[in-house]
């Protein structure tokens, strides 16, 4: 894995855009993963990927892009990145 320059400006803009327009919702792209979290309560970054991890019971090994219906994006994509 390796540091993308232009994925980090990318990611940059968009955060910007989310924060000026006070909205949130994922970047009009479909190239590579994004996590998003939201609660009605606070949550910390920490607890928001303890929380995308928990979805690993359902992954069963497929193909990241293979996965269907199931709720794994936001497992493979943290595992993807460590």
């Amino acid at each position: 894995m390796r540091w993308d320059n232009a994925l980090a400006a990318e990611a940059y803009e968009h955060a910007k855009k989310l924060a000026r327009t006070n909205t949130f919702q994922h970047a009009p792209q479909d190239r590579h993963g994004e996590n998003l979290a939201m609660m009605t309560i606070s949550l910390s970054l920490a607890d928001a990927t303890r929380s995308w991890i928990a979805e690993k019971f359902l992954y069963e090994g497929e193909r990241i892009g293979d996965e269907g219906n199931k709720q794994v994006g936001h497992y493979t994509q943290v595992n993807h990145n460590f």
